[in-house]
């Protein structure tokens, strides 16, 4: 572990070449093993220029082989972004909703947290461009560093690497921003931030069905989708376009979160369905992911800035976060190979 320790710190002092900005400053570094005495190296460079990988290739070798006397697998390859998805980003979730109000951006953040908690590394983008929640649900409103070439530096919050609009404008301002605005904006975050290695990518989506639902949907190759909707026919109305939307981009969806479904009595926990007039049935092929409950709590521990999942509570709301979050990962778990 020491010398895998001092291996990664090596990475402190060599210089992304395009970026001029050390690589673990970057989340460049995607892989260091050491089994026995091999070793194996995987580094993720911004620059295209394959001299600059070559001299950088040489640079990162001959530090490592002064610390290292055993056998050294060492990768360098250009980070890549496409329909393929995100180098370095294993899963890619979309949270989105046919319309706002419905608690997609809390969804957003618990999945986030809860994932982590679970073990994985999770990155969070925020594109609801015209409404970025995520800073305030993080307790952070720090300004993400702009590298050279407009590159960004995702911000860290309670372990989750994120990056949002609501980080690089003043808190209140609105954005009075056309459409082709938001989607280059979009296009930014996703082939300009460096992520570095994740397991999740969670992506807060804006609601509705628009340019900006459409860039993300095209641009990334998705491994599935949460849809987010309250318990009234005006919201599951808007969901069904939601679906349809992702259906056409096939992008698997992995299901339903009927948030504000029920209460929760605190004195005897008896569930009662304040907002429900009839049970609403899911729509062909979707299953339900959750039903979360209307709890003060939610949305007050979101004003905090420390999502509900990382406080010391055992109420069914945070239970019913965790196991949303247990279902999304073993819905996106990789097959196993049969022996």
């Amino acid at each position: 572990m020491a010398q895998r320790a001092a291996i990664v710190a090596l990475f402190d002092q060599l210089q992304e070449p395009k970026l001029k900005w050390n690589i673990n400053t970057l989340n460049l570094l995607q892989e260091v093993t050491l089994h026995e005495q091999h070793l194996r190296v995987v580094v993720h460079l911004i620059t295209g220029d394959r001299q600059q990988r070559i001299a950088f290739e040489e640079q990162a070798r001959q530090a490592i082989q002064a610390i290292h006397t055993g056998s050294l697998e060492l990768i360098v390859a250009q980070a890549q972004v496409g329909t393929e998805g995100i180098q370095g980003v294993k899963r890619i979730i979309l949270v989105a909703s046919g319309k706002g109000g419905v608690g997609k951006s809390t969804v957003a953040v618990n999945l986030a947290v809860g994932l982590n908690l679970l073990g994985h590394k999770v990155g969070l983008m925020d594109a609801d461009i015209y409404g970025p929640s995520v800073p305030t649900m993080l307790g952070c409103h720090d300004k993400p560093q702009v590298l050279p070439h407009e590159y960004l530096l995702p911000l860290q919050r309670h372990g989750i690497r994120f990056i949002s609009t609501g980080s690089l404008v003043d808190p209140g301002k609105a954005l009075d921003w056309r459409g082709p605005l938001v989607s280059g904006t979009l296009l930014q975050f996703i082939t300009k931030t460096c992520w570095g290695e994740l397991d999740y990518l969670i992506i807060d989506m804006p609601p509705g069905t628009g340019d900006a639902q459409l860039t993300i949907a095209s641009k990334l190759k998705t491994h599935g989708v949460v849809l987010v909707t309250t318990p009234q026919e005006v919201a599951w109305g808007d969901v069904r376009r939601a679906i349809e939307l992702f259906q056409k981009q096939q992008a698997p969806i992995l299901g339903i979160v009927e948030n504000m479904n029920h209460q929760v009595c605190t004195a005897c926990g008896h569930q009662s369905h304040p907002l429900i007039h009839s049970q609403l049935p899911l729509p062909p092929g979707i299953v339900s992911l959750a039903q979360l409950p209307l709890a003060h709590e939610i949305s007050q521990a979101g004003d905090a800035g420390v999502p509900l999942l990382l406080q010391e509570s055992s109420s069914p709301a945070k239970a019913a976060l965790l196991a949303l979050a247990q279902r999304v990962a073993q819905c996106t778990a990789p097959t196993q190979e049969p022996a």
